[in-house]
Parts: C-alpha cells; sequence; structure tokens
C-alpha cells in the first residue's frame, strides 16, 4: 500500500553527493515543499514505489550505473509523474536519449540550487496542463536541426524557428532584432561564402536552448577560412570596416564565438542575462 504523507508537494531527491543533497533537501524544504531522499538508484526505485510523489528530482551519473537503464525502470514506475534529471555529461547526444525516457527537464552539473527549485516550481505549476515532457521541454530545453538549401529566401524560416523559441527565455524580446540579426550574418556567410551561391549544397543548423543559455552552431561544406585574418577578437574597434561579412556584429553580441580547425563551422553561444 503507498504511503501517504500529506497534501503539500511530496518530492523525491535521489543524488550521490551528500552535499548537494542537502542543499537542495534544505532549500527546496524552505519553499514549502516536503522532501524524501535517497543515495542508491535501489533505494529510489524501492521508494517510488511507496510513495505517491509530486515530483523526482535524480542524478542520473551514479558511478557503475546506466541512467538511462535507470530512468527507464523509474519512468515505468512513476508513469505520469515528472523527472528531473540531473547529469554531469555535456554530450548532446547523451541529453537528448535522456530526455527521450520521458524526463521532463535535464539540468547539467554542476547545480545551482535555485535552479532546481524554480525547475520543480515550474514543473508543478504545468503538470495540470499537459501530460508528457512536449510541453516543459519546448520551453525549457530544446534541440533542434535543420540542413537549409544554399538559397537566402530560405534562411528566414530557419531563424524564426531558433528566434521563436529563445525569445522571452534566454534573451529578452528587446533584443529579438539583435538575435536575429546574428543568425543572420551566421547563415548567410555560409552561404554566400561558404557555398559560393550553390544552390544543391546545404547548410547544416543545430541550436540547443537550455535555461542558461542558448547555442548555434552553423556549419557549411565550403573549404572553410582563417578567422584571425578577418578578425582579431581582442581588438574589435574599427573592424566592421574592413569585415562586411558580419563577423565583427557577431563577436558584439554572442558571449562565446568559436570555429572548427577547418573554418566551416562557426559556433555561437548568447548566455542569459
Amino acid at each position: 500500500m503507498a504511503k501517504d504523507l500529506s497534501e503539500k508537494p511530496t518530492l523525491l531527491i535521489v543524488e550521490h553527493s551528500e552535499k548537494t543533497r542537502e542543499e537542495l533537501v534544505n532549500s527546496l524544504g524552505k519553499h514549502g515543499y516536503q522532501v524524501e531522499v535517497s543515495d542508491t538508484v535501489d533505494s529510489a526505485l524501492e521508494k517510488s514505489q511507496q510513495i505517491p510523489f509530486s515530483c523526482i528530482v535524480t542524478a542520473i551519473d551514479f558511478p557503475d550505473c546506466d541512467g538511462l537503464k535507470y530512468l527507464e525502470k523509474l519512468q515505468k514506475i512513476v508513469k505520469t509523474t515528472p523527472i528531473i534529471a540531473l547529469s554531469s555529461n555535456t554530450n548532446v547526444s547523451s541529453a537528448v536519449a535522456t530526455m527521450q525516457q520521458g524526463v521532463f527537464l535535464l539540468i547539467q552539473k554542476p547545480i545551482f540550487v535555485m535552479e532546481v527549485v524554480r525547475a520543480v516550481e515550474e514543473v508543478l505549476a504545468n503538470k495540470q496542463k499537459a501530460r508528457g515532457f512536449v510541453s516543459i521541454q519546448n520551453s525549457l530545453y530544446a534541440d533542434m536541426n535543420f540542413e537549409v538549401p544554399g538559397n537566402l529566401g530560405q534562411i528566414e524560416s530557419v531563424i524564426d524557428h531558433i528566434a521563436e523559441d529563445v525569445e522571452g527565455k534566454v534573451i529578452p524580446n528587446s533584443e529579438d532584432a539583435a538575435f536575429r540579426a546574428v543568425l543572420r550574418c551566421a547563415l548567410h556567410n555560409a552561404v554566400i561564402h561558404g557555398h559560393q551561391g550553390d544552390e544543391n549544397k546545404k547548410v547544416k543548423v543545430y541550436a540547443s536552448l537550455r535555461q542558461d543559455q542558448c547555442e548555434v552552431v552553423v556549419t557549411d561544406l565550403g573549404k572553410g577560412f582563417d578567422p584571425q585574418s578577418f578578425i582579431n577578437p581582442d581588438n574589435l574597434q574599427g573592424a566592421a570596416e574592413k569585415n562586411p561579412s558580419g563577423l565583427v556584429r557577431i563577436y558584439c553580441y554572442m558571449d562565446k564565438v568559436s570555429f572548427n580547425e577547418d573554418g566551416n563551422q562557426i559556433r555561437m553561444i548568447k548566455q542569459r542575462q
């Protein structure tokens, strides 16, 4: 028989780090939640069968444990109970696989306790509106992949897709035009300079939205270039006149900009203010 606690939202915290467990328990307790804890996967699975939790916050990077298999077992037990996963693994494919296990939200370690508190609040607020991680994923976590034909007319639809997911979340609405302009510069460069206008070549665009940042990676099939021959990121003053490709605008707006060794891929990161 399931153990009945109280009408307060009851959370299960599953974490192998004692320090992190204590920080989460103290903070979530102060915000009015009743909290149960587990320091092992087996204990978490057992408690999940006994208590009807409102939400489960669990690490998935336990030593000697397959995090995805653990999530699969946990999801079968709790069914519609929202799960927030904590992981030190920053691999994109692993992140996507984690979300496919029914996880509402994935937060990368090291965590900020208040980030977890806000995530729990949002997950529980949306729990009654829509089942599953689709609604929550779209607001806090998203991965988008596009292949854009070498046609400038196709660029705007990709920019719209990315910007609409980012606006009001990572960037304020007041920066919408600036964000779109930077994306436009990067895509124009790929089509015009990278592919020399060849419409048979496709530009690959990957966009990743997380709670604290948005990452956009644009890759073309061109021979690439040496970014340092065009611009010195440490000395942007007056460089715009020498760089009609918009690199200065990109460097000035984005928080992090980098290129691959071949010079045909740009990675841009805008952090949440």
